[in-house]
């Protein structure tokens, strides 16, 4: 048999950065894997990857071979020094999900976990080739690349011997270390050609960075051996320049690279090229990885802020590419054409082409070349970004060259997107969520002669979605708002009448990692009338739940809704409540509007002269009273800093509610929080003024502050809030829809009373030694609203399981849920607090074997019983 001679280059478990190496067995090696489908071209002996490490032996599931091709992982188990799974854990970075660990008298085998490494079997060595037989249909290539790859999005996919949430964490790490190269090469170059940081203009910090960026671009392609760089030495940057420049522009083999005009610049680039060539080995970089690189280093704030330039989450564009997969598969091989508007570093691109390929007939796989590039296209206003995205695609499709269709210019004008959508079926993106300037979007309507959308996402939207032709199909991520705004409501009924909606995804804020917008996902194709009976997997991910989205898809709530129900909505918004069964059952009950005033705060003038005060800390003529700003640390029981604020008609804007001063409950404008506790809502007994950080609520009848108080601070006004409000804002219209139950003399004024005595023990008592007391003065006062409202049980409990887990807000004591984890049985707060239900133990029932013989408790426990029977 052959062997591999390999040195050992050190010893010990794998916390080190060297690799194991022995001498290996290779031919038993391929033996095994050619029984599973690895033929002699997907395997790879002394595979480079991550650090100085070597794998003796991988197999990949096609070109290129990188970490998300990289299937199995074959290491020589006799010459490890120390715990197994730690140095199995170390072959993390390579990608592969397997690890065969090969003995002469057994084979280990391994799962690579995110953070761990597990062992699934171990087999002698006379039962070895009967095992790989055996599974060979859960080893091949074809099988382990979609597990790790599908696995998260379909079950059918999974694997026992494949963590599906390996490569995100594989990719990161990547991205993280190619982005710290970039950055310390940058700062090393800037250093070295511009001392002082104030002389480097916008123009040289963009040749700083394309250089750097550049010669990684020359590195990866060098260690991933593509024709024409096999060879390439790092340190002739002028010959790698004109290279790269070449790769980039295929089409044009007189394309330039960049200038090194000096010897003090080619000195510097040397350097910086000297420490991007002793980086470790980027054979195994993926175009996902690059990402990382993408929105970390290469994005300055000025284009990020200009453009409305976020990467997308590599998790986001696999989940929208695989959702249209099933559509995408009915589509003629021929008639897929996909078209990325704002594409950036072609993250769709990449995704789409990953799928086309595996789509591709094997009979065709010979001119897969020719037909991704006639079959995927971009465009993009930011020139670096174009850069990015070819290599992106380059580097997905090794080892075929460049000469992808990514065009450059700006999307919005002369009817660049409506001309590339009417030429694709397949329309996939994640446009800019900024809004246009004044200026910029009157340019735009003055050249296309009609009205243009106020945000930019939308606009792509509107000039994309009408030039689709019917059969064509859609996934975009946008801002939340396009499914609610005023502005859009033409774009949403476009929506209803000429396409079917497949999907609509809810996410929360903080996505991005450098842009905190909400963004939701919305999936759908054109057909020729749509009949709107269908239903709409309509999901929601809420901020907890984040990372289980991120890692395994697990939405917070999904529910099904015919596309006419969403659509028939005013103003056809697309949005939808979590609770609606309990919403459902309290719409017979007056809503807040029709008991109370409810309005925002005054605003002053913008571009005031800088002497004209709008507030100070201290007195002024003509000054009063008033709240400006809310603060983090405002609690229920008080109010906000007391300030003097100009109330003179000179510098006000509208004024609202803001400017009477009368006696109000005040709350907060903006959420209190991202979780379910968004109200914090405090009594103003003397009236003050008040700026539109605060809405203000008034009774219109002798209805107390301190009820409307207990009311606005309830769990039920938060869930309200929470369900309905858009946003970061507690808008007032919204709040005036909320239920408000009925409620007798007597309610009120307990309530009333209960309240007094809150604020009483709160503002007089030592917060910390009254904690207690308070926390328990709150819940009678919820209780009491609850009771009020006279929801069923389950959906009382519904209600309050919202807050689980989460800590209120405004109030001087902890509080993260209603009742203990794990609670069981359905019953209101009310009889949960009761002395009763305290004095009823499980212990106690257990001992009795009798009824209780309160009838309240008995009560309870009946509907409870009836709960669970339904």
């Amino acid at each position: 048999m052959s062997k591999m001679k390999m040195t050992r280059r050190s010893t010990g478990a794998a916390g080190r950065r060297d690799a194991i190496v022995s001498t290996l067995t290779l031919d038993r090696a391929k033996a095994f894997l050619s029984l599973c489908g690895y033929s002699d071209r997907l395997l790879r002996a002394s595979f480079p990857f991550g650090g100085d490490r070597i794998v003796p032996l991988a197999a990949f599931a096609h070109e290129p071979m990188d970490a998300r091709s990289a299937c199995i992982a074959v290491i020589d188990a006799a010459v490890v020094e120390g715990d197994m799974r730690s140095e199995v854990a170390a072959y993390r970075q390579l990608g592969a999900p397997i690890v065969v660990a090969m003995r002469r008298e057994s084979l280990e085998i391994w799962k690579q976990r995110e953070d761990d490494a597990e062992r699934v079997k171990e087999v002698s060595a006379d039962q070895a080739e009967a095992y790989f037989r055996s599974h060979a249909s859960e080893l091949g290539p074809d099988v382990v690349f979609r597990a790790k790859t599908w696995g998260r999005f379909d079950d059918q996919f999974q694997l026992e011997f494949v963590d599906a949430g390996l490569m995100p964490i594989v990719e990161k790490a990547t991205g993280e270390k190619l982005t710290r190269l970039i950055e310390r090469v940058v700062h090393q170059l800037r250093r070295s050609l511009y001392p002082n940081l104030s002389a480097v203009s916008g123009a040289d910090g963009h040749w700083l960075l394309k250089s750097v960026f550049w010669l990684l671009a020359a590195k990866i392609l060098r260690d991933k051996e593509v024709p024409g760089f096999k060879r390439l030495d790092l340190l002739s940057v002028e010959d790698v320049f004109a290279k790269v420049a070449r790769h980039y522009n295929s089409r044009n083999t007189d394309a330039a690279g960049i200038d090194v005009r000096t010897r003090k610049q080619r000195a510097a680039l040397e350097s910086a090229a000297e420490s991007i060539a002793s980086f470790s080995h980027l054979g195994h970089v993926t175009t996902e990885s690059l990402a990382y690189v993408y929105e970390s280093a290469l994005i300055t704030k000025d284009t990020r802020a200009l453009l409305g330039t976020h990467s997308t989450p590599q998790y986001l564009v696999d989940y929208v590419v695989w959702k249209l997969a099933p559509w995408i598969k009915d589509i003629g091989t021929d008639k897929r054409d996909v078209f990325e508007p704002a594409c950036g570093h072609a993250a769709f691109l990449v995704a789409a082409m990953r799928l086309l390929k595996e789509m591709l007939p094997s009979e065709r796989q010979a001119d897969r070349k020719g037909y991704l590039r006639a079959h995927l296209h971009g465009v993009e206003i930011d020139s670096f970004a174009i850069e990015i995205a070819q290599l992106s695609l380059t580097l997905a499709d090794i080892p075929n060259s460049n000469g992808w269709d990514l065009a450059y210019g700006n999307m919005f004008s002369d009817g660049l997107l409506a001309r590339k959508t009417g030429q694709a079926t397949i329309l996939l993106g994640n446009p800019p969520f900024e809004d246009f300037s004044k200026t910029d979007r009157a340019e735009i309507q003055r050249k296309r002669g009609q009205e243009v959308q106020i945000n930019k996402a939308a606009e792509v939207l509107a000039q994309t979605l009408p030039a689709l032709p019917v059969g064509g199909m859609f996934g975009f991520v946008i801002p939340q708002g396009v499914l609610f705004w005023r502005s859009t409501e033409t774009l949403r009924r476009m929506l209803c009448e000429e396409f079917e909606l497949k999907e609509i995804c809810l996410l929360p804020d903080k996505v991005f990692s450098l842009s905190d917008a909400d963004s939701a996902v919305i999936i759908g194709r054109k057909v020729k009338s749509s009949e709107q009976s269908h239903a709409v997997s309509c999901r929601r991910v809420r901020k907890a739940d984040m990372e289980a989205f991120r890692l395994d898809y697990i939405v917070s709530s999904q529910r099904d809704i015919t596309q006419q129900s969403l659509c028939r909505s005013t103003e056809a918004r697309f949005i939808w409540p979590d609770l609606p069964d309990v919403w459902q059952c309290l719409e017979h009950m007056l809503r807040l509007k029709d008991i109370a005033d409810i309005g925002e705060g005054l605003s002053y003038r913008s571009n005031l002269p800088q002497d004209v005060r709008r507030s100070s800390d201290r007195p002024f003529p003509g000054a009063v009273r008033g709240f400006t700003k809310l603060g983090r640390e405002l609690q229920t029981h008080n109010h906000p800093p007391e300030v003097w604020m100009n109330l003179s008609a000179d510098v006000l804007g509208p004024t609202r509610m803001g400017a009477d001063m009368v006696p109000q409950v005040l709350l907060n404008h903006a959420r209190a929080s991202r979780g379910p506790w968004r109200i914090k809502a405090f009594i103003d007994r003397d009236g003050h003024a008040f700026t539109n950080n605060y809405n203000a609520v008034r009774p219109k009848d002798d209805t107390s502050l301190e009820f409307l108080w207990a009311l606005l601070n309830s769990p039920l006004a938060n869930a309200y809030a929470f369900d309905h409000a858009r946003g970061r804002h507690n808008l007032p219209g919204v709040l005036g829809q909320m239920p408000v139950p009925p409620w007798t003399r007597a309610e009120h004024e307990s309530i009333t009373q209960l309240v007094s005595e809150y604020h009483r023990l709160a503002e007089t008592g030592d917060l910390r030694q009254a904690s207690s007391s308070l926390r328990r003065a709150a819940l009678q006062i919820d209780a009491l609203v609850l009771r009020m409202y006279d929801l069923p049980p389950r959906l009382e409990r519904e209600v309050l399981d919202l807050f689980a887990g989460q800590s209120r807000v405004g109030v001087p004591f902890q509080q993260d849920r209603y009742f203990p984890a794990g609670f069981g049985p359905w019953v209101h707060l009310h009889e949960y607090l009761s002395d009763e239900f305290e004095n009823s133990r499980a212990s106690a029932l257990l001992q009795s074997h009798r009824t209780f013989d309160v009838p309240e408790i008995s009560e309870a426990l009946r509907r409870a019983t009836e709960d669970f029977e339904e």
